[in-house]
C-alpha cells in the first residue's frame, strides 16, 4: 500500500480482491462478488468517447438500482463501475464462479471478468491510457455492514450447491434463436407506410436529417420489427436478448445513437447509417456486404429522401491529399520544408472538409466548416492554441482560407445554420469556415513564394498574431489569416526599440535580443519580450536588416564573445 503513491497516476494499479494467491487455483478465501461493467471500445479498438460512456453508466446504474440486492461497494472506472458484493461465509471455489456466472449473466457484464483471481482497480488511483484523459476511479457507494447471504443469492438464481448443472439448464431456459425480420413489411405486418418526399442538395443535409432528425426507435420498428415500446431499453435486434439491453440516445452533436450494452453483443454503438449495414450484412441470403453507401441508398428509399453526391468534392480533396502525400516534397521545396510538421494538421482539415462540405464557393474552392477544437480533438491534441496557430500558419501560406462568416458569397442559409450551431454549442462558440483551394502547380508556386517571404522575415508560428503578421506583411495579409479580427488597431513601432536596435547596429554592426535586453536593464526600462517579437519584422524592413544565426566567422567578425551562437540582426548589405 505504500508503494501506491509512487505509482499513482504513472500505472495502472490493481488489487486482487480475494485471497490465496495469484492464480485462480491458488485462491484460499473468497472475500467478495464482484462484476465489471465495462463499455468496451470501439471498432478502431478505441475507447468510446465521454458521452456514449455517460450514457452506459447511466444504464449501468439502472440496472444496479433494480437489482434485488445492494452493493456493498461501487466503484466508478473511467469506463464504467465495479460492482461487489461481500462474503461473510466460507463457500467452495465452484459455488463462487457459479454465483459470478449469474450475476454475469444478470446484468451482461464483462464476461472476461469471471475468475477468482481477476485483478480489479484501487478505487482512488488514476486510470491511465496513452491518448487519452486520466480518471480517477472513486468510491461512489460503500457499506460492510449489510451482508448479503449466499443462500439468498442462490435462491434467487436458482442454484441450488448441490446441483452444479442446475446453473447450466437455467442459463439456456428462455434463449431464443434469432430470427431475421421480414423487412417486406412493417411490424404490423402491412406494407411499409410512404413518407413525403424530402430532396436536399448535399449528403452531408441528407445525412443530418436522417441521422438527427429521424426518429431511429420507429424507424428500426417500421422496417426491423424490433421488440420494444420505449426507445430507452428494448431487446437488441443484434443478438438474442431475454432482458432487454438496448436503447437509443442523442449524442452531444444531436446525432441518434443505438447502443446496446451487452457485453455479448458485438455490434454496441452505431448511427442509423452503420445499425442498417450491419441489418443487411446480416440478413443477406448469399453473404453479399452491404457498402456504407448501399445502407445510405436503402435508407434515403425507405424514406423517400433524394440528394446529390458531389462527387467532383471528392475526387479534388483526394486529389489534394495526393498531392501533399506524394508530390511537393520534391516539386516545392520551400513549400514542403514550411509545412511539413504540419502536415498531420492540413490533412485532418481535408478529411473534415470530406465530412462537412456543404457548399461550393468557386469552381475549384469549397466551403466547410469547423472549430479549432474540433481539429485538435481529432488530431488527440489537448492543447488547441498550437492547432489555431498550425491553421493560421497553413492560412498564411496560402495552402488553406479562412472565411469571414459575413462574406457576401456565403449562403444565407449557411450563415444562419453557422450561427445557431455557435449559439446551441457554448464549448465551441467560434465556428471557422473554410474555402479549399485546388493545389494546382500555379497554386503551389504562389504558396512556395509565400513559404520563401515567411522564412526571410523569420515569422515564428508560436507568436503568430494579428499585429506580427502585419508588421511582417500588410494589412491586407493580416485580415486574410485573421478574418474574425480585420482591421484590429495595430500599435505602431515602438520608437524606443527601434532607436536602440539602431543604435547597437551602428555601435557593434550587430544586435542580439540578449544585447537589447541587456541595454534595457542598464538604462532602468522594462523590455517586453512579446511587443519585441510583434514588432521586429517591421524594423527589421524599416532599417533595411536581416537575421542571420551567427557562425564562428561571423563571431570573429563582430568580436562576438558570448558562449552559442545567436540570432544576429545586421544591416543588408553587411553579410
Amino acid at each position: 500500500m505504500s508503494e501506491i503513491k509512487n505509482h499513482n497516476r504513472v500505472d495502472d494499479l490493481f488489487f486482487i480482491p480475494n485471497s490465496g494467491g495469484r492464480k485462480a487455483s491458488e485462491i484460499t478465501k473468497f472475500n467478495c462478488f464482484f462484476v465489471d461493467f465495462d463499455c468496451g471500445k470501439d471498432a478502431n479498438d478505441r475507447y468510446y468517447d465521454a458521452h456514449i460512456v455517460k450514457e452506459f453508466k447511466k444504464s449501468t446504474l439502472s440496472k444496479i438500482n433494480d437489482f434485488k440486492f445492494r452493493p456493498n461497494a461501487l466503484i466508478e472506472t473511467r469506463n464504467g463501475y465495479h460492482f461487489y458484493l461481500f462474503i461473510k461465509e466460507d463457500i467452495s471455489s465452484e459455488l463462487w464462479k457459479r454465483i459470478t456466472n449469474a450475476l454475469i449473466e444478470y446484468f451482461s457484464s464483462d464476461k472476461k471478468v469471471c475468475s477468482p483471481a481477476n485483478q480489479m482497480r484501487i478505487p482512488g488511483t488514476w486510470w491511465v491510457k496513452k491518448g487519452y484523459a486520466p480518471f480517477l476511479c472513486t468510491i461512489t457507494h460503500f457499506d460492510d455492514h449489510a451482508f448479503t447471504s449466499v443462500d439468498s443469492l442462490c435462491d434467487f438464481f436458482e442454484i441450488l450447491p448441490s446441483n452444479p448443472e442446475k446453473m447450466a439448464s437455467n442459463k439456456t431456459k428462455h434463449k431464443y434463436a434469432y430470427n431475421k425480420p421480414n423487412i417486406a413489411k412493417n411490424y404490423n405486418g402491412q406494407p411499409h407506410k410512404e413518407y413525403p418526399k424530402k430532396i436536399f442538395r448535399s449528403y452531408r443535409d441528407a445525412f443530418d436529417y436522417i441521422a438527427k432528425d429521424v426518429d431511429l426507435f420507429d424507424y428500426l420498428k417500421e422496417f426491423y420489427h424490433i421488440d420494444g415500446i420505449s426507445s430507452r431499453s428494448f431487446s437488441c435486434i443484434f443478438h438474442p436478448d431475454e432482458k432487454p439491453s438496448a436503447s437509443i440516445f442523442k449524442s452531444d452533436s444531436g446525432i441518434n445513437l443505438y447502443c446496446c450494452h451487452s457485453d455479448g453483443c458485438d455490434f454496441n454503438t452505431g448511427n442509423i447509417v452503420q445499425v442498417v449495414q450491419e441489418l443487411e450484412n446480416r440478413n443477406s441470403k448469399n453473404n453479399k456486404k452491404c457498402s456504407r453507401s448501399e445502407a445510405m441508398k436503402k435508407i434515403c428509399k425507405d424514406l423517400n429522401v433524394e440528394y446529390e453526391q458531389d462527387l467532383n468534392m471528392i475526387r479534388f480533396i483526394i486529389d489534394n491529399l495526393n498531392t501533399l502525400n506524394d508530390d511537393i516534397e520534391f516539386s516545392h521545396r520551400e513549400l514542403y520544408a514550411a509545412i511539413s510538421r504540419y502536415l498531420p494538421t492540413l490533412k485532418e482539415l481535408h478529411e473534415t472538409a470530406l465530412r462537412n462540405t456543404i457548399y461550393s464557393r468557386y469552381e475549384d474552392e469549397y466551403l466547410f466548416s469547423a472549430s479549432v477544437n474540433y481539429i485538435a480533438e481529432k488530431l488527440g491534441r489537448k492543447d488547441k492554441k498550437n492547432t489555431g496557430a498550425d491553421i493560421s500558419l497553413l492560412c498564411l501560406l496560402k495552402m488553406i482560407e479562412k472565411v469571414d462568416i459575413e462574406d457576401e458569397k456565403i449562403p444565407d442559409e449557411y450563415k444562419a445554420y453557422i450561427k445557431r450551431y455557435q449559439q446551441k454549442d457554448e464549448r465551441q462558440r467560434h465556428i471557422n469556415v473554410y474555402s479549399l483551394p485546388t493545389y494546382t502547380h500555379d497554386k503551389l508556386n504562389e504558396c512556395n513564394e509565400m513559404a520563401k517571404a515567411v522564412k526571410e522575415k523569420n515569422l515564428r508560428k508560436r507568436h503568430f498574431t494579428y499585429e506580427s503578421v502585419m508588421n511582417a506583411f500588410d494589412r491586407e495579409t493580416a485580415d486574410r489569416v485573421f478574418p474574425q479580427v480585420k482591421n484590429k488597431p495595430v500599435k505602431s513601432v515602438d520608437e524606443y526599440l527601434l532607436g536602440v536596435i539602431r543604435y547597437l547596429i551602428d555601435t557593434n554592426g550587430y544586435a542580439t535580443q540578449k544585447s537589447i535586453e541587456n541595454y534595457y536593464a542598464e538604462n532602468g526600462k522594462y523590455f517586453d519580450e512579446m511587443k519585441y517579437i510583434k514588432q521586429i519584422p517591421a524594423i527589421i524592413q524599416r532599417l533595411d536588416l536581416k537575421k542571420i544565426k551567427a557562425s564562428k566567422d561571423l563571431k570573429e567578425k563582430y568580436n562576438i564573445l558570448s558562449a552559442g551562437y545567436p540570432n544576429l540582426l545586421v544591416k543588408q548589405g553587411d553579410v
